[in-house]
Formats: C-alpha cells, structure tokens, sequence
C-alpha cells in the first residue's frame, strides 16, 4: 500500500500579514482602509447528549456555531471609521436591520488574492471602547474593534 504524500514542491507559509477587508458598500471605505486585525473566527459542531443505557453519550450535533468576525482599526482624527459603524449600530437599532457582505481576502507572499472569504449577511453586534489618556509618554494611536455577526461563510479560492 502506497504511503499518502502530500506535494512539497511550492508550499509558502501563512502570512499574519497579508488580508485585504472589503465591505459592499462605498459608505464602509474608512473601516477598509484604516483596517488593522481580523481574527479569523471560530466555528464548532457542539455535541448533543443522549442517554444510553445508564450514561449521557455525546454525538455529534447539527447545527454548526459560528463566532463574530472581530476587525480591528485604528481610529481616523475625524472618527470617520468609526461613525461608520456607530451609524450602521443605530439604524440597526432604531430601524429594519441591514445586512452587508464582507469579504476577507487572504494574500499571497506577492501580495496578491489566495482565498477569499465571504460573510454572508453580516452586521456589526458591538463596538469597543477607547481610551484617552494624557499620561502615555509616546503615541500609541487609539484603535477600536468591531464585531460582527454573520449568517454563513464560504471560501472561493481564485
């Protein structure tokens, strides 16, 4: 039986570096552009409990849960970015709520598209606060995080 090998020639590493963010829609340009982290998020099959015989067995579940895209930015002086989505929270909460699509594209070590992430239907569920403080001996630019809620997501590799 012939040992399963995976292809070695033209392996690059994962870089933290290299993602693009896009949000469909032009009133989003300064979260994009002022774009600092996104952590990638988590997704589990929770097991379901079922009584066997004398004991609870765990099974695999079937609903799959996904954790909020969390994107982090550094804050513009006119707080532009974050308006953005301070607005977008507001209409959500005082109106019918919209949804937007973001796209994460992951870059090669030339910085060009790999794979490409798509969030369905998403719409921000919270957004850090920031601090000021007049004791910092350098500037650190302040950053905020917001975090989205999605429906589904799904890969395309280019």
């Amino acid at each position: 039986m012939a040992a399963c090998v995976p292809d070695l020639t033209n392996v690059s590493m994962l870089s933290p570096l290299g993602f693009k963010l896009g949000i469909n829609a032009q009133e989003f340009k300064y979260l994009e552009y002022f774009c600092t982290s996104v952590t990638f998020p988590a997704i589990a099959l929770p097991a379901a409990e079922t009584k066997y015989t004398n004991m609870y067995a765990p099974l695999a579940g079937d609903s799959l849960r996904y954790d909020p895209l969390s994107v982090s930015f550094i804050l513009d002086e006119d707080m532009k970015n974050y308006l953005e989505i301070y607005n977008w929270l507001y209409k959500n909460s005082k109106e019918s709520i919209v949804y937007r699509d973001l796209t994460l594209s992951i870059l090669t070590n030339q910085s060009n598209p790999n794979i490409i992430v798509q969030y369905m239907g998403a719409a921000p569920t919270g957004l850090s606060s920031f601090e000021f403080n007049t004791q910092n001996t350098d500037i650190q630019y302040l950053t905020c995080t917001v975090d989205f809620a999605y429906t589904s997501f799904k890969f395309v590799v280019t």
